[in-house]
Parts: structure tokens; C-alpha cells; sequence
């Protein structure tokens, strides 16, 4: 049945150490009896055993099973025909009697739950230990456990038995009792018995071989217990080697697999927490490491959200500071042409320039649809543009859409909203949808109307508005309108609302405004005071105050009542002809009946004549309007508007913009984008050489390299050009810089875990290590072990690490969104992202580590793994 042809095993190959073990080996061995291997120790019998198993490569040679060629084959592979039993008996301390035999079974691939228990029971009896069944290994003796793995070795009727010292461990009673076994299964099956116990030879076997120093002596025949040992030469003995074994017929065709994915997993929760998982303080050590790595990771990512939001620079928006009318005009021309993706451009005095960054400040906003009193709303710097709505509809590729948006309405894009939703104090807006309806501005207030897709941060608005802010950059002291007809281009009217001793000296013929000259068609004067009604429209004369009061003795709170008396006549005279008579917001809301509101203009009147006593007459009564009513004053009617003086706790400051200028659509356009010197009646002189102009492109990089030229001289402060795409290099090697510290914390930490995860699974390799071994000699696969062993070690790190650090991600998310983030965002930053990176970094790296450490032991021979684990 077994041949051994020129077999030579060598240890410490090509080394001066080289051991040569077995030395030319030929052999035949018979299909049945009990044919032991004697020699002295180190004489090479255990390292023979283990080539007939498969457990040890040999180095030259050939190995036939019933004429086959197995030289090849695994252990695996020869585990249906070939079974083991060793010295030290070899079984599963966490499993019971019965488990362990059963184990046989499964490894060759039997499936049938009730075939299992059948057989195993009977091999069981056979041994004599089925009441032992359900008991552990630890709770019998050691010839009992002997017996049990005779069961395991017998119970899936093996063509060959190895048996290594099986005895070498026991006393004389249970000697005798294992080699009677061995000598009843051998009438069917062929054992191989290594001993140095010549009287066990004697007595049971049919035959030896000696061994001495790698060299086998021809077979010995052992008379007093066979008349002749069977060599298996005859056909009729070949029919009935494997056809004998009838197990075959019912195991299906995967062999080699023990470990499943239940019992890994349970196996490795019960290492991670059970009473005898041992070494917890490695796994206590891994539970803080992982919570301390969650803490770091939340700091350092503070430098990662620094580095992305570095990216949040308006890529499309470039500002720069223009010397020259003859570069002012270039770079109109070129925005006329839409050279260089430059679709939009505005004229600045002044820019809002710090620390390298320029803004647009959009926010302290809130959803006016919510009670949200117990809330602050805080100021954020939003990076975004203001545009026209009009650019918006020039760039969709369908030419009929149009956008039409109100006074105070505003389009706001995704990534625009996405900054207001992360970076804003109220948590309950967290999607884009969310930010519809609410209202955000600073010196301007829009409620947005919807969001739209775009990666560039900007708000449009409606053209009127929007043109108008160009002008507030520009004039502080004038108010430019459209007007709706009447005013033909290269026209312009003057509409005073200041009294004609305040309006300075007549106007000329012309005014300039940005270099464009306008002929003044008209001067409409629409202030009309009050004083001015009385006499005019009423023909009264009022009173003096001293008048007043020295005759009655009044005071001179009765004198102003009296003075203003006539008031709610006066506003409604204004409203009837306002046309041609300034009325505001405000008038109409004292007309429509608001106390506090008339109230409130007759105080803006006294100041006109005692501006300290009307703040004494308005505070003392206190009858002040209410503020939203105001402000709704103040936006409605923006020229001349009436705002409220803090300094003065609350009383009216002067009306402001006391002349409006009206201009065609054309010449408003054309004014506002245009640069040049300023003059001319109701304007302040301003020549401007110099000025600073911020224009919006579709194309970055070609408008940059053409910026880098165009932008070649500095105001006073050193600014000439700001390049948002340099601008963010800059920043990023900014941040890395400052943050170099936090990057190599962090990495020490992450190497510190990864370095105590793969002591964790070293050390339930050491702990699993004999069981492993093992189980190869047994049959199990290299592939099953290593899927076993890399399921229980990387639930062993998910229970310790894995769920320490979804722990501590669940207690920072929980601090970052509840009442302390305002002092933590700072100090903290924590997406979900990163915790699930974390956590499968850990249990990756747990998986990756097991997986290392089990194949470097796999690489060894099963055969070599008992000898140095002394199996």
C-alpha cells in the first residue's frame, strides 16, 4: 500500500549545521497489521512517520499510495486516508469528549449531523468511554484521553493509522489498554507505531524496522504474533484497501475545513471578555489607545477642516488694484469682450482686506419661521460673491429660461449653502433645503428663494439691487436711481430733499460721475417742512417757544404738542401729493393709524430745533416704535432714509442721501462699471488714479496669468493683485506648517495602536498556536485555519478597540452637537467620516495583522511545528 522510493530528508539544508535525517529510505509497507518504527531518539523514526503523513516535505525521493504518487500532496489532502494520534494526547480543551472526535468527521467533509453522531458514538464504544461523551478533557485521565484519541484517529475508518509513542505518557494498565485498540483496528486498517518499547513490539505489533542515524533495516517479522506479515502484492489485497472504507461514499468533496464563522466569532468575544481570555491588560492597554486615538484624531482634524476649508476661496473671484486710467480701460475692454471667462466686474474705493483673505460677509442670519429665542445668532465670515441674476441666466444653455427675482429676494448656490449650514449655530439647518425662507445680509437682507447647483459660493440677486450696491461702494453721501421715463441717455435730474440753504450753490449744466459727463435736465426739490405747511397751505403762524410759554407758563413739553398739533394734516397733505412731496414708509404708517410711529416723527421734528431736549421728550414718554417696523421703514424706502442713532439710545439720527440723482438704465450701467474722476453739483470731487476693481471669471487659470501682468503696482499699504488661487497654496503651506505637530502626534498615536493590535494578535497566536498546529496534522487546510484565526483575532479587536472608539466617537458627536459646541468647534472637529475611518482602520489592521502572523506560521511544516512546539 505504502512505498518509499530513495526518500532523503535534510534539516539546516546548505548550511554548515546540515543534519541528514533520512538517507536513501526504500520501503513497503502492507495495507493492514501493526508495524512499528524502533530506534533510539534522534534516530529519524518520528521524522519517517511524518513524510508517510505528509506532516514534513521530503528533499529527493518519491511517496506511492496504492501506486499513486503522492509526493506532493498535503496533509490536507491525505487526511481522508490517513489519521494520528499523538503522545501527549492533542485534544481540544474548550470542547467536550464528543466534539473533539466529531472534528474528524467534519474536517473530511461529512455533513450529516445524525451519521456524525452515529459514528462518533460508536467509535466511542469501541474505546469505551461513551458516557464520557459530554465531559471535558480536563475532567478525565490521561489514559482515558488517550482513548479519545484513538476515537478520533478510528472514527472516520482510516486506511492508515500514525501513532507516535502513543503509550510513551501512560501507566502499564492503560498501556496495554490503548495498544489493545490499536491492535483490534489494525486487523482492518494499516498502523504505523513509532516506540523505543521493544516489549510493546513483542507483544503487539507484527512486525518493525530499525532505525539508525536516517537509515531503515530491512522489515522484522514478529512470529509470536503473525505467521506472515501481508506486504499487499496481490491484487485481491489491493481491491480492498479503500474499497473497505465505506465512509467515502458519504462525504462530499471538500475536505480540510474545521473553523466557521459562528464559532470564530464567539471564539474571539470570549478571548476579547471571557474569564480565561488572559492578558487583559493588553487589551485594556488597546481599549485606551483606541478612545486616546479618537481624541487626537477629533484635534487633529481641526488642522484637516483648516486644509479643506483653505479650498473654500472663491476660485472665480480676483481682485486687484488698478493704477492708471489706461489699465482700467484695458481691463473694461477686456470684460467687454469676455476675454479670459471675465463676465462681470465692480469699481471699489476701499476693499474689506485681513490677513490675506477677502470676504464677502453674508450672514447673522436666522429662519424668521422658527421661535428661536433661545439661540444667538452669531456673526460668520462666509467666502462667497454677490451677482447679478442676470449672469446666471446668461450662462444656462437654454436661451428662453429666464429668472426673475424681487427687490429682496435671493438665489443662493449649494456650496454657498453648504458653508452657512456647517458653519451656522442653528443645528436644525443641516441641508441646503433647510436654508430656503430664511433671511441672510448684513447691510442688505435678502430672504432666499431657493438653491441652486453650483461649486463656485455665491448669492445672486435682483439687477436693480445689485447695481445699486455698485454705487454704495463708490458714493456714500448720493443716491442713484433708474428713472422710469421722462430722461432721455446722456441726461440726468437732481431731486432734493434737503432745504435750499443745505443744498450749496446752484447746480451748472453737468455733472461727471466715474468720467461719464451728463447734462442736468432738471431739479425737483421735494422737501417740504412742516413750519414751511403751516404757513403756505394753513396761513398760521405758530408760536414762538418763549412766546408760547412766557404768556401761559407752560412747559415745553405743552409747547411742542401745541407746536405739532397740525402734524397728522401735514402728513396727510404729503401723501396726497407725493409726487412732488417727499413721503415716506414711515408717514404712512403714522397716517395708517401707528401711535407710536407719528409719535416718532413729530420727535424727528423737534430735533430740528433742540436736538437733546427731543431725545429727553422721546425717551421720557417712552412711546418708541417697534424696530421691525422701522427697519421695514428703512429698506423699503432707502432714499432718504430715517435710522436710528444707538449712540444716542435711540434717538433719530439726521436724514441722510438728501439728493437723488436719476438715470436712464443705460447710463446707470455704464456709470457703475466705469472709472474715472468724479464732480459736479450735490457730488464730492473725486479723481481716481487709483482704485481697486474685483471681477468674476468662468475661466481661473487663464484669468490669473493674465491678472499676474495686468496688476503691477501697489496702494499704499503694499496690495496690488489677490489671487485666491495663490491664495490657497499659500494657506495650505501655512496650515501644514502649523500643523506639523499635530500630524506627528497623530501618526505616533496611530503606530502605537496599530503596534499593541498586532501584539494582541500575536499573542492569540501563541495562544492558539498548538491547537493550529494541531489541527494541520489532523487534516485541517492552511486556508481554514487562516479564515478561522483572522475572524476571532479581528473580532477580539473589534470588541476591544472598535467598540472603545465608537464609544468615544458617540460621546464627541454628541458634545460637538449639543449645547457646548460653541466652545469645542474650535478645539474639535468630527465628522462621521473620520470615525468610521478610525473604526476600520482598526478592525482592518486587526484583519491585515492576523492575517500576517498566520501565514508566517503556516509557512512551516506541519511536522515541524509539533517539534518545536514539543507536541
Amino acid at each position: 500500500m505504502i512505498q518509499l522510493t530513495d526518500v532523503c530528508k535534510s534539516y539546516y539544508r546548505g548550511s554548515r549545521n546540515e543534519i541528514e535525517v533520512l538517507k536513501n529510505i526504500n520501503l513497503s509497507l502492507p495495507d493492514k497489521g501493526l508495524i512499528a518504527l524502533c530506534g533510539k531518539s534522534g534516530s529519524g523514526k518520528t521524522t519517517l512517520l511524518n513524510v508517510i503523513g505528509g506532516l514534513i516535505k521530503i528533499d529527493k525521493g518519491e511517496i506511492f499510495f496504492n501506486e499513486k504518487n503522492v509526493t506532493n500532496e498535503n496533509v490536507t489532502e491525505r487526511s481522508r486516508q490517513i489519521a494520528y494520534i499523538f503522545q501527549n494526547y492533542c485534544l481540544n480543551a474548550e470542547k467536550t469528549v464528543f466534539e473533539n472526535v466529531e472534528d474528524s468527521l467534519k474536517i473530511s467533509g461529512m455533513k450529516d449531523k445524525a451519521e456524525i453522531h452515529k459514528r462518533v458514538i460508536d467509535a466511542l464504544k469501541k474505546v469505551g468511554l461513551e458516557q464520557y461523551s459530554g465531559r471535558y478533557p480536563g475532567s478525565i485521565s490521561g489514559g482515558q484521553q488517550q482513548r479519545v484519541a484513538v476515537a478520533r484517529a478510528i472514527v472516520k475508518e482510516p486506511n492508515i493509522i500514525l501513532a507516535d509513542e502513543p503509550t510513551g505518557n501512560l501507566d502499564e494498565k492503560n498501556k496495554n489498554l490503548v495498544m489493545q485498540l490499536l491492535r483490534s483496528v489494525s486487523s482492518k486498517c494499516l498502523v504505523i507505531l513509532v516506540t523505543h518499547d521493544l516489549d510493546i513490539v513483542k507483544q503487539y505489533c507484527d512486525g518493525y524496522y530499525n532505525i539508525n542515524e536516517g537509515v531503515v533495516s530491512a522489515l522484522i517479522s514478529n512470529v509470536s504474533q503473525s505467521e506472515e506479515i501481508v506486504t499487499s502484492t496481490n491484487n485481491e489485497n489491493k481491491k480492498n484497501t479503500a474499497n473497505d472504507n465505506t465512509l467515502d461514499t458519504i462525504l462530499k468533496k471538500k475536505i480540510g475545513g474545521l473553523y466557521n464563522w459562528k464559532d470564530s466569532v464567539a471564539s474571539g468575544y470570549n478571548a476579547a471578555f471571557g474569564k480565561k481570555s488572559g492578558h487583559k491588560a493588553l487589551r485594556y492597554c488597546l481599549i485606551l489607545l483606541s478612545i486616546f486615538l479618537v481624541l487626537i484624531s477629533a484635534v487633529f482634524a481641526t488642522g484637516v477642516r483648516r486644509l479643506k476649508n483653505a479650498d473654500t476661496y472663491n476660485h472665480h473671484i480676483f481682485v486687484g488694484f488698478v493704477s492708471d486710467e489706461e489699465k482700467a480701460r484695458e481691463i473694461e475692454q477686456v470684460f467687454a469682450s469676455g476675454e479670459h471667462g471675465i463676465d462681470n466686474m465692480i469699481y471699489a474705493e476701499g476693499i474689506y482686506y485681513e490677513n490675506g483673505i477677502i470676504r464677502c460677509r453674508l450672514a447673522d442670519y436666522e429662519n424668521t419661521l422658527m421661535n428661536d429665542s433661545d439661540k444667538n445668532s452669531v456673526y460668520f465670515y462666509f467666502t462667497g460673491n454677490i451677482l447679478p441674476i442676470s449672469m446666471l441666466t446668461k450662462r444656462s444653455d437654454q436661451d428662453e429660461v429666464t429668472i426673475s427675482l424681487g427687490e429682496k429676494e435671493a438665489l443662493i448656490t449649494t456650496t454657498l449653502a453648504k458653508q452657512l449650514t456647517d458653519k451656522g449655530t442653528m443645528k436644525y439647518l443641516s441641508s441646503p433645503e433647510d436654508i430656503v425662507g430664511i433671511w441672510i445680509g448684513n447691510e442688505q437682507i435678502y430672504r432666499v428663494s431657493g438653491v441652486i447647483e453650483s461649486d463656485e459660493p455665491i448669492m445672486y440677486i435682483n439687477d436693480d439691487y445689485y447695481n445699486s450696491s455698485r454705487y454704495e461702494l463708490q458714493f456714500y453721501h448720493v443716491n442713484f436711481k433708474k428713472a422710469e421715463k421722462g430722461i432721455e441717455d446722456g441726461s440726468i435730474v437732481v431731486v432734493r430733499n434737503l432745504p435750499p440753504e443745505m443744498s450749496g450753490s446752484d447746480p451748472s449744466d453737468q455733472v461727471v460721475i466715474n468720467g461719464i459727463h451728463l447734462n442736468i435736465k432738471n431739479i425737483v426739490d421735494v422737501y417740504y417742512p412742516y413750519e414751511k405747511w403751516l404757513l403756505d397751505e394753513c396761513a398760521e403762524v405758530k408760536k414762538t417757544e418763549e412766546e408760547y410759554c412766557g404768556d401761559l407758563g407752560c412747559t415745553l413739553f405743552e409747547y411742542y404738542d401745541y407746536f405739532t398739533n397740525e402734524y397728522e394734516k401735514y402728513l396727510r397733505y404729503c401723501s396726497e401729493h407725493r409726487e412732488n412731496v417727499y413721503f415716506d414708509k414711515c408717514m404712512e404708517m403714522a397716517l395708517d393709524g401707528n401711535e407710536k410711529m407719528l409719535f416718532w416723527l413729530k420727535a424727528v421734528l423737534i430735533a430740528n430745533y433742540d436736538f437733546y431736549y427731543a431725545q429727553a421728550f422721546y425717551t421720557d414718554n417712552l412711546r418708541y416704535p417697534d424696530e421691525n417696523e422701522l427697519v421695514e421703514c428703512h429698506y423699503d424706502y432707502p432714499d432718504p432714509y430715517i435710522e436710528l442713532n444707538e449712540e444716542s439710545e435711540g434717538v433719530l439720527s439726521e436724514r441722510e442721501k438728501g439728493i437723488t440723482y436719476l438715470l436712464t438704465d443705460g447710463d446707470y450701467d455704464r456709470c457703475a462699471t466705469s472709472f474715472g474722476r468724479t464732480e459736479g453739483y450735490g457730488l464730492e470731487t473725486i479723481r481716481r488714479p487709483n482704485a481697486y476693481v474685483v471681477f468674476h471669471t468662468t475661466d481661473p487659470v487663464s484669468a490669473d496669468d493674465y491678472a499676474n501682468k495686468l496688476f503691477d503696482t501697489s496702494d499704499a499699504n503694499g496690495f496690488s493683485y489677490f489671487s485666491p488661487l495663490k491664495e490657497i497654496e499659500n494657506e495650505r503651506k501655512k496650515i501644514m506648517k502649523e500643523e506639523v505637530f499635530s500630524f506627528v502626534l497623530w501618526g505616533a498615536v496611530v503606530l502605537v495602536a496599530l503596534y499593541v493590535i498586532y501584539f494582541v494578535t500575536a499573542n492569540n497566536l501563541e495562544k492558539r498556536g498548538k491547537e493550529f498546529a494541531i489541527s494541520r496534522c489532523l487534516g485541517v487546510s492552511k486556508k481554514n485555519i487562516a479564515y478561522g484565526f483572522c475572524i476571532e483575532t479581528t473580532m477580539i479587536v473589534t470588541a476591544t478597540a472598535g467598540s472603545a472608539a465608537l464609544g468615544a466617537s458617540i460621546v464627541i458627536w454628541s458634545l460637538l452637537n449639543g449645547q457646548y459646541a460653541v466652545f469645542l468647534e474650535n478645539m474639535m472637529y468630527y465628522p462621521l467620516l473620520m470615525g468610521i475611518v478610525i473604526i476600520v482602520l482598526l478592525v482592518v489592521t486587526g484583519l491585515l495583522c492576523s492575517l500576517l502572523k498566520i501565514m508566517f506560521f503556516l509557512r512551516k511544516d506541519p511536522g515541524d511545528i509539533i517539534v518545536s512546539m514539543e507536541i
